[in-house]
């Protein structure tokens, strides 16, 4: 016999794929097997549209490793109040929607299968076919993997060009000449390759400064011999005059990037 999946419930099991990529299916099923064959089951394809028997169950492995939580998503699926849904069945439990078994509320589960591995969802036969989306906070906001990425406007491909032209000096990918220095007509810099120039001389000043300040007080303690001469004073004294000679220097960058040709001046 010819058979299907509802409508609505291969929806549903798009948007886990799609929110879920790696999620495990290894307790995924529709239509039933024998066991379920030889019993009254939504598993079997025993509502007819055209003709066609109609699966109006499914099963969805719980692996909350890869996002598939079956206590979160079929308490959202029970909050949605959404007319489609028939039962569900999920660790120990069944909420039911009909009149008479205690409509959307939680009961304990007898059945043999308490369904800790999988949740169960059996739809309305007369909505199985109403494909709109399911309303499901977690699925809905889950990050979406790209599957394609969008051409870039005339205008941003220019705006990008820009940015990569001032932080290399090329306007074209993979490229990143810089441009000559003022001090060294032989090396060239990009904007950041001058930060860490900076930064790297910065470094060695201090360094420097250190190995100073320690051939001061030898000095200061040889010109001094026995007298009473404070040498750490003056290292002090000499240090000091160093720094405010270093933060009374100025350095001026001044980094022209001209629009087309990559000028700029360094």
């Amino acid at each position: 016999m010819a058979w299907r999946v509802a409508r609505c419930l291969e929806v549903l099991r798009e948007q886990f794929n799609d929110a879920f990529p790696d999620r495990s299916t290894a307790s995924d099923g529709g239509i039933g097997d024998a066991a379920h064959a030889s019993r009254s089951s939504d598993h079997n394809p025993w509502h007819k549209v055209g003709g066609i028997g109609v699966v109006t169950a499914r099963d969805f492995t719980h692996d909350p490793a890869n996002g598939m939580d079956i206590d979160r998503l079929t308490d959202e699926l029970a909050a949605s109040r959404d007319p489609r849904i028939k039962y569900l069945i999920a660790n120990g439990l069944i909420l039911d929607s009909r009149p008479g078994n205690n409509p959307w509320k939680w009961m304990p589960y007898t059945g043999a299968n308490p369904h800790r591995k999988h949740f169960h969802i059996s739809v309305v036969p007369e909505l199985c076919d109403d494909d709109r989306p399911w309303n499901l906070p977690s699925v809905n906001t889950a990050p979406k993997h790209a599957t394609e990425v969008d051409e870039l406007t005339p205008e941003q491909d220019h705006m990008l060009r820009d940015i990569a032209q001032q932080l290399t000096g090329s306007r074209n990918a993979g490229e990143f000449p810089g441009w000559p220095s003022m001090v060294d007509g032989k090396t060239t810099l990009t904007p950041v390759d001058f930060i860490r120039f900076i930064d790297k001389h910065v470094v060695q000043l201090r360094a420097e400064l250190g190995a100073m300040s320690e051939t001061v007080r030898t000095l200061a303690g040889a010109i001094a011999g026995g007298n009473d001469f404070d040498a750490d004073e003056l290292v002090s004294r000499v240090a000091e005059t160093v720094r405010r000679t270093i933060a009374d220097a100025t350095v001026n960058v001044d980094v022209n990037v001209q629009h087309g040709d990559g000028g700029a001046n360094v």
